[in-house]
């Protein structure tokens, strides 16, 4: 089913307003990657990579109040959500899909977390209004390799595509045309992305690039293989001026 928010041309933040509303009053959900701007703050049972000191130090080094970090429940530096064994009827992730490097493994730990009947409440960005406006849409070819890889960081191809492929993220910009050119220097970019990848454990990069149609599409392509229980329950359209799309995925 596919389904637009009242007003699609709402200002910025209206997601998160939203799927605030969409809960029942006082339900616990679970937030994968909270950092300094939770979603639930009121009910929300937090997961990330780090505790809170450990985000409070990353968050001084963004230049972000530290003080907006919520109280961690589970951590797990990998991004493992197998250290969670308590059942959620709502779990809740922004802008974490995309760097998740086995798409296909994330799904399974989210729904593994779910009631039968339970949701996963999806906001992700829109590639065609961020930095990765100039880079092709995830095909689930590719996201099938990376499961049968067993990926468990981002590979050379997309560390370079991070690095030599993105442009501005002004989705103000986009949306009235104004992409940048971000082909510069690929060369060298490319041997950077390599000796990135061969130095370090984890690169955190987007992995993939959605649109709110090709989303929907990857969802039922997984779920007609068997590699998710997933329906796209509900879809949310990326309103006029902003980079963000929602979806609810539906556990079966």
């Amino acid at each position: 089913m596919k389904k637009k928010f009242k007003g699609d041309n709402d200002p910025k933040g209206n997601l998160r307003e939203r799927f605030l509303n969409y809960l029942p009053a006082g339900e616990r959900v679970l937030e994968i990657g909270p950092f300094t701007n939770p979603t639930f703050r009121e009910y929300g049972v937090f997961f990330d990579l780090f505790d809170k000191d450990g985000l409070s130090t990353r968050a001084i080094s963004e230049g972000l109040d530290p003080a907006a970090i919520p109280e961690i429940d589970y951590v797990d530096p990998t991004g493992n959500l197998n250290c969670i064994q308590e059942k959620f009827t709502y779990i809740y992730s922004a802008h974490v899909i995309e760097h998740q490097p086995d798409l296909i493994y994330h799904l399974k730990s989210v729904s593994r977390l779910l009631k039968p009947g339970g949701k996963y409440l999806v906001i992700a960005p829109d590639k065609r209004y961020c930095f990765d406006h100039f880079i092709p849409e995830s095909s689930v070819k590719e996201i099938l390799r990376a499961h049968q890889e067993n990926r468990k960081k981002p590979g050379i191809l997309e560390i370079f595509e991070h690095r030599g492929l993105t442009c501005h993220n002004d989705a103000a910009q986009h949306w009235n045309g104004n992409h940048g050119l971000p082909f510069d220097d690929l060369k060298t970019k490319y041997e950077n992305a390599v000796n990135e990848f061969n130095s370090s454990d984890y690169v955190d990069v987007h992995c993939w690039q959605f649109t709110p149609e090709s989303f929907k599409y990857v969802i039922e392509a997984l779920h007609s293989l068997d590699e998710c229980d997933f329906e796209v329950s509900e879809i949310y359209e990326t309103a006029t001026g902003d980079i963000e799309f929602g979806c609810v995925l539906k556990k079966l």
